[in-house]
């Protein structure tokens, strides 16, 4: 046996659907990055608002907050690439609960 032949082999599937689930789960993390974004941009604006200097750890929250999904979505997409349609969404599934859990911990946090 040789190398390649060890190797998981490219499960093909239709591209629609593959499509179709792909754009649902954007769809879905672009949700949580929404709410990272307008948290970045609304807690700064308040801040400005009250002269309150933005202290380095709030720039990590925000940032850590906003930048999450985006990670965790590329993560989802790399590991599922080679997956199945059902264990693709089962990965996209984990992925936005653990960006579930980092940032309602995070906002607890903060």
């Amino acid at each position: 046996m040789t190398v390649s032949d060890e190797r998981t082999p490219f499960i093909h599937q239709p591209r629609a659907v593959s499509w179709v689930v792909g754009g649902v789960f954007v769809l879905a993390y672009a949700f949580f990055l929404w709410g990272g974004i307008s948290n970045l941009v609304g807690v700064v604006a308040n801040f400005a608002v009250y002269n309150i200097a933005v202290t380095g750890e709030i720039w990590a929250l925000l940032i850590g907050y906003a930048a999450t999904p985006v990670v965790v979505f590329f993560a989802a997409l790399l590991i599922g690439i080679r997956l199945s349609i059902v264990h693709r969404v089962v990965v996209y599934l984990i992925g936005l609960g653990v960006v579930g859990v980092v940032s309602l911990g995070l906002l607890a946090i903060a």
